[in-house]
């Protein structure tokens, strides 16, 4: 057994306790095409439908393991993981991109496609054709934003915006170190470091916000 809390139409957040296969583990969750789909870490995708007071987990296809997350974009459900990325295809998971490394996360990109980042590279992946690594420095790769048309990357200390085919980095509140978590949010770019929060509403100037 496991639980999903998810925006109620307004009327506040709802919990649903949510039933399926063995090992059910949920990691994700989201909506597609007016369908609500969860990722288990154990059994992999699946639709989420009502039954009884609760939600039960209808798997696409067995034999799915290593994914992480799910992405909606563009008319396309994506699922990442350790293999790389899937997307969701005539009702089964097809593979769109193979990795070596663990997508961590992905975000919109222009044209319908995507960006993806492992630990150590990202990529441009069109909507269709082959994926496209982005020249990026040396450093862990943290996360990714895309935001006023431009795409954000958080790698080792720095954020970069990206411009055609390099990386400007920006000038930040920096307080105190550490990597930034970078979150679209409220019409803002958000910087969430270990002990400090920056924004911005044009992705060039960034203001410090003060919290205890």
């Amino acid at each position: 057994m496991s639980a999903l809390a998810f925006e109620g139409g307004g009327k506040g957040w709802k919990l649903k306790e949510v039933s399926g296969p063995e090992g059910l583990d949920l990691v994700d969750g989201v909506v597609h095409d007016g369908v609500l789909f969860g990722l288990c870490s154990q059994n992999g995708l699946g639709r989420l439908v009502p039954e009884g007071k609760g939600l039960s987990l209808e798997l696409v296809r067995e034999g799915q393991s290593g994914l992480r997350g799910l992405f909606s974009h563009g008319g396309t459900l994506f699922a990442f993981g350790r293999d790389g990325v899937w997307m969701l295809q005539d009702g089964a998971l097809v593979r769109r991109h193979a990795s070596r490394a663990q997508v961590r996360s992905m975000c919109a990109a222009p044209e319908q496609g995507v960006y993806l980042h492992t630990d150590a590279h990202a990529w441009y992946l069109p909507r269709k054709g082959r994926a496209r690594k982005l020249p990026l420095p040396k450093g862990g790769i943290h996360s990714l934003a895309f935001f006023k048309n431009r795409l954000f990357v958080s790698v080792g200390e720095k954020v970069l915006r990206m411009e055609k085919h390099r990386g400007v980095a920006l000038k930040l509140p920096a307080p105190a170190p550490g990597f930034a978590n970078l979150v679209v949010a409220g019409g803002r770019l958000w910087t969430v470091f270990p002990h400090h929060l920056a924004s911005s509403s044009d992705g060039k100037r960034f203001e410090p916000i003060a919290f205890r």
